[in-house]
């Protein structure tokens, strides 16, 4: 197995061999990544510390069999498939996905780089289409890029995420009590309690929060995120919503739970 370090190093460029969006802050949330080959063990651990370290929840399948359960089970944002498996490639995958009116936003990942491979995969149903190797940061763009498109074509007004008593309505972005009482946030503090309920129940590390909600770069020094942090569980007591906590992680950034 390599280290994380070795993974970091190979983030930047991955050889031949070897992902909802809720508003304005393109996030990533659920990405479910699957590869086959034995050798890409390794390539797999990689993507799959690359995306974590993006604060998404990510799940892996190494093989093809079981993509399509795994699908139903987890209901991801996005799927990063390659093309190559045993008794059901990826082609035939999407295609199956498509034929059952699943929509899951798909990349696929081939060594082919012929125009006629590249049309056959979109033809099939595939939202993009990445040849190896290629750049974790391409990969990233492209993820972001295909998210942004899905939620243009989702029927906007019915998206709710909820935890406890609370419920997040991302675009019209309104946070209310269960019993329809109005939560009156700021402009900020909306955007994060959406990111932290979309990623309800992990820990979110507080460089990410200040990188893709605040604005900040990670390494700047501003209490800004305590104090929004503050405000925001002061409102939640005051809106009676006594079951939904932001726990303190020490040493590494906030998680929002209903205390399971």
């Amino acid at each position: 197995m390599i280290s994380f370090e070795e993974m970091v190093d190979g983030w930047e460029t991955i050889q031949p061999d070897s992902c909802h969006v809720y508003f304005q802050l393109i996030s990533l949330h659920q990405v479910l990544v699957c590869r086959m080959n034995q050798d890409d063990i390794d390539l797999l651990a990689m993507l799959d510390a690359f995306f974590r370290s993006h604060g998404a929840n990510v799940s892996t399948v190494k093989s093809g069999q079981g993509v399509i359960a795994r699908i139903g089970e987890s209901c991801p944002d996005i799927l990063i498939l390659d093309v190559i498996f045993p008794y059901m490639d990826g082609y035939s995958i999407v295609e199956t996905l498509r034929k059952q009116s699943d929509q899951t936003p798909t990349i696929l990942l081939t060594d082919k780089k012929s125009l006629d491979e590249k049309v056959m995969g979109l033809n099939f149903g595939a939202d993009d289409y990445m040849t190896k190797p290629f750049s974790t940061k391409e990969l990233l763009a492209r993820v972001k890029s295909v998210l942004r498109r899905s939620v243009e074509k989702k029927p906007l007004e019915k998206e709710i995420i909820s935890l406890g008593k609370l419920q997040i309505f991302p675009y019209s972005r309104e946070a209310r009590h269960q019993d329809g009482q109005r939560v009156k946030l700021t402009k900020t503090e909306f955007d994060l309690v959406c990111f932290l309920t979309m990623r309800k129940r992990q820990v979110v590390p507080r460089e990410i929060l200040l990188d893709e909600v605040l604005g900040y770069k990670s390494d700047t020094e501003t209490k800004a995120l305590v104090m929004h942090i503050a405000n925001l569980r002061k409102k939640m007591v005051q809106a009676g919503l006594d079951n939904v906590r932001i726990d303190t992680v020490v040493g590494i950034g906030y998680k929002l739970t209903d205390g399971r």
